[in-house]
């Protein structure tokens, strides 16, 4: 089996002044456990709290995100985690001050399927190319569930925070 690398979807937004103090406490659990946690930033529609700022800035809200939390509970209030799509506490939309003890406990699992990834880019089409293969460490008696996404980084905008707002942010990680 290969090392068991955890998916961490924060679902955050905008207007949320918690929600760059949730991103970087998962900055800081990558950091601690390098090529083992996966972040993506999801920005489902969740009025008032992920409501778009307007012109200049970007709109990180997409379908995607939308249906990815729908997908997992009712989004109701920010910021919020989906951690391996695990239960916890009997929700999949986890609390951000109950990562740490998810985190640690996904960490701890060995990985049932093995994931090789192969991406390049073919200048003369002007097209990427992915290829995914999956090989089955034992028998998986529940269904799997694949996330394949395309992230930004560097995303300068405007984001609230503890002291009013940030008009410089830089967004990570932003699910496209």
């Amino acid at each position: 089996a290969q090392t068991k690398r955890v998916f961490l979807a924060d679902v955050t937004g905008v207007r949320c002044n918690n929600c760059p103090r949730a991103a970087q406490k998962a900055f800081d659990f990558q950091s601690a456990n390098p090529g083992r946690i996966e972040i993506v930033a999801i920005y489902p529609t969740y009025k008032p709290l992920s409501n778009p700022w307007g012109d200049p800035y970007d709109t990180l809200n997409t379908q995607d995100a939308d249906d990815l939390a729908n997908s997992v509970g009712v989004v109701s209030a920010l910021p919020l985690g989906i951690i391996d799509n695990m239960l916890y506490n009997g929700k999949r939309l986890i609390d951000e001050n109950s990562w740490s003890v998810v985190l640690d406990g996904q960490l701890k699992k060995t990985t049932p399927v093995n994931i090789d990834i192969n991406a390049r880019w073919l200048s003369a089409d002007n097209k990427g190319r992915i290829e995914v293969k999956a090989t089955a460490n034992k028998a998986i008696a529940n269904g799997v569930s694949w996330v394949i996404a395309i992230l930004e980084d560097d995303i300068v905008g405007k984001q609230s925070n503890a002291t009013g707002y940030d008009e410089k942010y830089k967004f990570k990680h932003v699910l496209r």
